[in-house]
């Protein structure tokens, strides 16, 4: 009798494991392409073996190769690139190149990021429609207090309901103009990700993946708005089993931080984030036996044909863009050797701010002395404008004390060392220098008296006096540290044009008065 029991037992073990269900759901992820289709720079016209045209066929190869695979891309996808401004600006009759390459690619949910707002809301609302698949964010509301975006969505794969929830990193609010914004607006994070998560789990999702445009920040942070906060999220909200998450720049092939699986692909599709999460049905219900992920590199030799030949039209037109002469500019445009030493080309930046306000100073970042325009050309040519600004911002002018603008100098001289070098750390696009000031840095002072400051244009300083100063919307937005929640100034003005359009303006401008 025992002997027969025990048979018995183990044939339904036996039953018990064959009918057991076994999955594998394979999530695909980019991030940051910034409006790389092409794979071309076309500021030096070199090819950079990179960009959604090279990243198709490695995504299709993994299609083939996985099963259950879902793509999805974690933001900063529309803005950043030549292509995508050339067609915003001068061809916006033609396609947008990204919406073309991602429904050639058949992505199924993606995140806004900060930079795709930089065209306008109602233009991100449009390119996200013509995608064809759903982009969320579950922490962006519009000039109504509505969702500007769904904050979640469910996609099914062989029975598994695999449950999505977006963020965006709420410092967009401070990086982009009143204007761009339209009345658009982000809450916290964490709030948001604790609803989005919850209602996923009331509408029976098996799996939760958060796909979050914003890095992963110091642990136990806090604070009322912070721009990199993955760790926040998975270190207050339960139930996530995986984030994809892009902002940064960085590559993060895998981290496991309190159970949660974090992976961030390398920005310009350099490289594809690929997450394996295999799930076992038990009584009815999914459980997930493993999770794990990994990056792998974009390969430069390979080119979906099909997506170059429907933006080469679009390519051949940027590339003439580039090349389009706008006039000369009071010096040639040439660059120093020292990374902390304006240049005649960050004056001729400094000369397009100063021509949209007429402010009495301006703060500009000093230029990559790495990076070179190389041109037989007397005329600035809008290749120029794109190596000077890879990123484009919008203006502020805000209004300060003589004492207030001293402080904001300080910062700026905080990142060199006793020897006027730029500190470890600091990177030079964030060191500024202050044309309508006359004004002297001594390195070796200590920090908070290392600026002196004599004139104003052509007058005496004075520490009660106002001023004030263009800057651009990432450095009062926080870029660089000269700000925070607490230290911004009210601005007083922000420009309703690109600085790159403004710069174009300002040399057009010059040839007239000629």
């Amino acid at each position: 009798m025992r002997r027969l029991i025990f048979i018995l037992a183990l044939t339904a073990s036996v039953f018990f494991t064959v009918a057991a269900k076994e999955v594998t759901i394979t999530i695909l992820a980019t991030t940051d392409i910034h409006g790389n289709i092409t794979g071309k720079d076309y500021v030096t016209g070199k090819k950079l073996g990179y960009g959604l045209a090279q990243a198709g066929p490695l995504i299709e190869k993994l299609r083939k190769s996985k099963d259950n695979t879902i793509l999805v891309d974690c933001g900063d996808t529309f803005v950043g690139n030549p292509l995508t401004f050339y067609q915003h600006y001068h061809a916006a009759d033609r396609n947008n190149p990204v919406v073309t390459a991602m429904r050639m690619l058949k992505y199924d949910v993606a995140v806004p990021g900060n930079h795709d707002f930089d065209f306008g809301t109602g233009v991100l609302k449009q390119n996200t429609a013509d995608t064809g698949f759903p982009w969320i964010s579950a922490n962006v509301l519009d000039k109504n207090n509505q969702p500007l975006f769904p904050g979640t969505v469910i996609i099914k794969r062989s029975g598994v309901k695999i449950g999505f929830f977006g963020l965006t990193t709420p410092a967009t609010e401070h990086f982009e103009t009143p204007a761009v914004l339209e009345g658009a607006h982000f809450l916290d994070m964490v709030k948001s990700a604790k609803k989005a998560v919850a209602m996923l789990k009331q509408q029976g999702a098996d799996i939760i993946i958060g796909l979050v445009h914003s890095g992963e920040g110091q642990k136990l942070q806090t604070g009322s708005m912070n721009e990199n906060a993955v760790y926040q999220v998975v270190e207050n909200v339960p139930g996530i089993d995986v984030i994809l998450f892009g902002h940064t720049h960085k590559e993060v092939p895998l981290e496991m931080y309190n159970g949660v699986l974090l992976c961030q692909p390398k920005d310009h599709a350099k490289s594809i984030g690929i997450v394996l999460i295999d799930l076992q049905r038990r009584d009815g219900k999914w459980e997930i036996l493993g999770k794990s992920s990994t990056t792998l590199k974009v390969n430069d030799s390979e080119i979906d044909k099909k997506i170059e030949k429907k933006v080469r039209k679009l390519d051949r037109g940027t590339a003439d863009f580039m090349d389009t002469d706008l006039g000369k500019y009071k010096h040639p445009l040439e660059f120093t050797d020292d990374p902390l030493a304006p240049d005649t080309a960050s004056y001729f930046i400094a000369d397009s701010m100063q021509s949209w306000k007429n402010s009495d100073v301006q703060l500009v970042t000093v230029s990559n002395p790495g990076l070179r325009v190389k041109s037989k050309r007397a005329t600035v040519v809008n290749r120029h404008l794109f190596k000077l600004l890879p990123y484009d911002n919008y203006l502020v002018q805000i209004s300060v004390t003589g004492n207030q603008l001293k402080t904001i100098m300080e910062h700026a001289a905080g990142m060199m060392d006793s020897e006027g070098k730029l500190k470890n750390g600091c990177p030079f696009f964030q060191f500024a220098f202050f044309p309508g000031v006359d004004y002297s840095v001594h390195p070796s002072r200590p920090e908070g008296n290392r600026v002196e400051i004599r004139k104003i244009g052509d007058k005496a300083f004075k520490n009660d006096a106002r001023y004030t100063i263009d800057m651009t919307t990432y450095i009062f937005g926080g870029g660089g540290g000269y700000f925070n929640a607490q230290t911004r100034p009210k601005a007083t003005a922000f420009s309703v044009d690109s600085l790159r359009n403004v710069m174009s303006a300002y040399i057009e401008g010059l040839q007239k008065k000629k």
